[in-house]
């Protein structure tokens, strides 16, 4: 089957764990039991591919995940699985780091870059 990759949030489901490779052909993983794929909303922060790539030490497994919106200087670590339905991430002070790789609806295990700051 062919998968359109028009934007970075495309690509991101396609190298994700949501498709597997089998024979040469792209098949949709057998173990997500919700037929629509998530959907995935990134911030201009992520919109050209080399700035998209350079976020993500790895791509998240989403097999599990409904919906993500992500914006703003948010930069993801390797072994992170995202589930269900996550509220809006963005370049914020009080996301709590949890050092179990997991980020689902009440878990946050990002990586954000603090902004620089001169006086």
């Amino acid at each position: 089957r062919f998968l359109p990759v028009k934007a970075t949030s495309d690509l991101q489901l396609v190298q994700s764990d949501l498709y597997t490779l089998v024979d040469g052909f792209v098949t949709r993983n057998s173990a997500r039991t919700n037929p629509s794929n998530p959907s995935i909303e990134l911030g201009p922060e992520f919109k050209k591919v080399g700035s998209f790539l350079g976020r993500f030490k790895s791509i998240p497994s989403i097999f599990e995940l409904d919906s993500l919106k992500v914006s703003g200087d948010v930069w993801f670590g390797s072994g992170i699985v995202l589930k269900v339905h996550l509220p809006k991430l963005q370049n914020s002070y009080n996301i709590p780091k949890l050092q179990n790789n997991f980020l689902s609806s009440d878990k946050f295990h990002v990586f954000i870059r603090r902004p620089h700051v001169s006086c």
